[in-house]
This record gives C-alpha cells, sequence and structure tokens, in this order.
C-alpha cells in the first residue's frame, strides 16, 4: 500500500515555523487593498510646467487580473483583490481541502497554491495517496469556525479557526483502515500571495 503522511489537516496545523507564524514568504507582494475592488484612484503630474497634480477616477473593469480573477472553482468573493476576499479565499483553500479528502481527486489543489508552500505539497500529496489506494476520509477533517486579516507588512496573513472532529481513513466499501481522533481547535495561518488571483505561499500553525 502507498505510504500516506496522514490527515491532510495534520500538517496544516503541526508545521509552525522557529521564527513564529506571522514570518511572511519573500515575492514582494503588496497587501490587499482596503478599497472596493470595482474603483481605483490614479494621481498623474501635469507635463507642463506646472506642479499641480490632477486626480481621474476610472471604473475598474470586473475582469482585469489586477483586482478581479482566481482560479477555476473559485468563489466570486473570494476573487477580489481586498481584505475581504482574501479571507474568503482563505476559508475557500480549506474547505476545498476538506473536500478532497472526503472525495479525492488530484489536481484540485495545485491551482490554489504555489510551490513555495510545503504544507501544500503535502497535502496533494496525501491525496495523491488515497487516489492510489482507493480511499477517502469518512467525514469532515476540520470546521471552519471564524477567519481574520492578522496585521503584517507585505505578504496578506490571514488566519481561520478551525474545530477538529475525528476523522476515520476509509476503503472503496467504506470499511475503516485507520481509526480518527478528534484534535480539538487550532488555528491554520495562511500567507497569501495576489498573483492573477490568490495563491496560498505559505501555511502554518497559529494560536485559535
Amino acid at each position: 500500500m502507498t505510504a500516506r503522511p496522514g490527515r491532510i489537516v495534520a500538517p496544516i496545523l503541526a508545521l509552525a515555523l522557529a521564527g513564529g507564524v506571522l514570518t511572511g514568504c519573500s515575492g514582494g507582494s503588496s497587501e490587499a487593498e482596503s478599497s472596493s475592488p470595482s474603483s481605483t484612484s490614479t494621481t498623474a503630474t501635469s507635463s507642463t510646467t506646472s506642479t499641480a497634480a490632477t486626480t481621474t477616477t476610472a471604473t475598474q473593469s470586473p475582469t482585469s487580473n489586477a483586482t478581479y480573477a482566481g482560479a477555476p472553482g473559485v468563489p466570486e468573493e473570494a476573487k477580489y483583490k481586498t481584505d475581504a476576499g482574501a479571507i474568503a479565499f482563505a476559508k475557500y483553500y480549506l474547505e476545498t481541502v476538506n473536500k478532497v479528502g472526503k472525495e479525492p481527486k488530484v489536481g484540485v489543489l495545485e491551482p490554489l497554491a504555489l510551490p513555495s508552500c510545503k504544507t501544500c505539497v503535502r497535502q496533494r500529496q496525501t491525496v495523491s495517496a488515497l487516489v492510489a489506494d482507493k480511499q477517502r476520509f469518512s467525514g469532515d477533517q476540520f470546521v471552519v469556525l471564524d477567519a481574520s486579516k492578522l496585521p503584517s507588512e507585505g505578504d496578506v496573513i490571514v488566519s481561520v479557526t478551525v474545530d477538529q472532529p475525528a476523522t476515520d481513513t476509509v476503503d472503496a466499501k467504506g470499511s475503516v483502515v485507520e481509526k480518527g481522533e478528534p484534535l480539538g481547535r487550532a488555528a491554520a495561518v495562511l500567507t497569501l500571495i495576489w498573483t492573477s488571483g490568490w495563491r496560498v505561499a505559505e501555511l502554518q500553525q497559529g494560536t485559535p
């Protein structure tokens, strides 16, 4: 049987770095914009000798990758480059991890994370192992309780509080292969980067 690295949720909450959960990934991304994605303001300096600046307000196209984008399947509210959009995406990512545990399918998580996310790589390896072994998880690995954006400079960081109920690993007939235990409440801290939509750059353990 293919070796499996355990519950998908386990690596999410067990890989906090010694440097602290708020350590962001490098990559030069900017923090999510707090303004509405429907409009942007641009200030331009006159090309004449006058130093007066003029401000122009332009209507933002809803299809612009600068403020509105997302991988296939990402819900509408998670496609905006705003704080609310980042929070919605973080919750969607974890809910998707939940889904592929119950209905294993390779290729679902890949578009949602960057190669820099080691935890995300382990999650995908777990999905591949479940598919190879014709196994799945019997239920939700965790229940999303709350989510909020954390103060940070540079990268956008979202903390998601989850409860982790007991989840069994079962085979194609529904027989229990491995009995699960409840793991209690925990927090998943996601560092997000905007690149034609939100992507998970890092996933660590936090304090719920």
